[in-house]
């Protein structure tokens, strides 16, 4: 189906929902008492009829809610029912409600804390001029000497001062 077809079924089905519902049941109702006459001319009495359409095609309410269910748009109809149905519970209990809302803040403020943290201190560049060329010095730790990650690894960092006398002792 193309795009432009699909958006004008969208917009009928969302927009003017009480006018294709109605038109969905004419239809079906129609194509319904069609059946119904069609098997009483090859000889089957009304209830007959009526009772063989019915196995046929299944229950109208049931045709409708099939056709409702894959039409452009359906989502959007299973979407406000379910807000609809969750807004109903939450106004029913204040307690849980109260709840649910105060550990959604926490976690939301508590998120976005820890990610502008880590955005500040991790995920953007130092504000120097050619923050990409900036280095760390390491040397070779003496043995049972803690690292620069607390364990007792191979390298040291460097201090300001200890980069100070060795540009001293090297300049």
């Amino acid at each position: 189906m193309p795009l432009k077809s699909r958006i004008a079924s969208l917009w009928r089905n969302v927009v003017h929902r009480d006018r294709v519902d109605r038109d969905l049941d004419d239809e079906v109702r129609t194509v319904y008492s069609l059946l119904v006459q069609e098997k009483m001319k090859r000889g089957l009495d009304q209830a007959q009829a009526r009772r063989a359409a019915t196995l046929e095609l299944g229950r109208i309410e049931s045709v409708e809610e099939h056709v409702r269910s894959v039409r452009t748009g359906a989502f959007l109809d299973v979407l406000m029912q379910d807000v609809r149905y969750g807004a109903r519970s939450l106004r029913r209990t204040p307690g849980f409600a109260l709840a649910a809302i105060a550990t959604l803040a926490l976690g939301i403020g508590a998120n976005t804390t820890i990610f502008t943290l880590l955005d500040a201190v991790l995920f953007k560049p130092l504000p120097v001029p050619a923050a990409r060329d900036l280095v760390a010095l390491y040397e070779n730790a003496p043995d049972g000497v803690p690292d620069a990650t607390g364990g007792t690894g191979r390298f040291l960092r460097f201090s300001y001062p200890r980069y100070e006398r060795l540009q001293r002792a090297l300049g």
